[in-house]
């Protein structure tokens, strides 16, 4: 059998591990699916199971499998979209949420003694959730730098309530953002970017206004259907 098909014969038999945990939950009611919370770490432990080897361990952030092993979901960020029609069409008064998809993945760091060594997405789809991409080193120490400094730029910029902040993604501009909704006001951090490119600063706040003009600017310069 070759190695391909083996990877393929793998990923099936953790979606149908994870189909039967998804029909009820662990004290007995039936549910039609784990909680997110729940579904997220059986998804993990799988990934670890069926999938990690020593060769291939410390690929995912991890020093051994004893030690992933012991890996524990965080809790889950929600991911939006932006999709290049929309910055296309957005105008300065449009509130920036109006302009993002409804989520349908959700973003769980995986950590080891309190520290993140990977992260762990599941997908919802027709009302079930999957798993979805596990790894993603780069980003994922990137995405928790961004969340750890937020608190004090908040501070500096005398921001003292907001929601909990929620990652946007805009493919066509190859951008990643903290969304920050502080009530009469929303702003954007940045995460992966290339600030010159947008005449942006990285890890700084934005007023989602400012940042959502220059992202249509360029946008308008991108042909539909290449990208997004």
């Amino acid at each position: 059998m070759s190695k391909k098909m083996i990877i393929i014969l793998i990923f099936v038999l953790i979606g149908a591990l994870l189909l039967a945990f998804s029909t009820e939950d662990r004290q007995g009611n039936f549910m039609g699916q784990l909680n997110d919370q729940k579904f997220a770490q059986t998804a993990l432990e799988n990934y670890v199971n069926y999938v990690l080897d020593e060769r291939t361990v410390t690929n995912f952030g991890f020093k051994d499998l004893k030690e992933a092993k012991s890996a524990k979901v965080g809790d889950p960020i929600s991911v939006y979209y932006i999709p290049l029609k929309h910055l296309k069409e957005y105008r300065p008064e449009t509130p920036a949420t109006k302009l993002f998809i409804d989520p349908t993945k959700l973003f769980f760091p995986v950590h080891v003694d309190g520290e993140v060594r990977t992260k762990i997405e599941i997908i919802q789809m027709e009302g079930e959730w999957v798993a979805g991409e596990f790894g993603g080193l780069v980003f994922v120490h990137l995405l928790e730098d961004a969340l750890q400094k937020l608190p004090g730029i908040l501070k500096e910029h005398t921001i003292s309530k907001s929601k909990t902040p929620v990652l946007v993604h805009v493919p066509a501009l190859q951008a990643s953002l903290l969304y920050i909704d502080a009530g009469d006001q929303e702003y954007f951090m940045t995460v992966t970017i290339y600030p010159e490119r947008y005449r942006l600063e990285d890890g700084q706040l934005y007023k989602a206004e400012l940042l959502l003009e220059i992202f249509s600017e360029y946008a308008q310069k991108i042909e539909e259907g290449i990208v997004d």
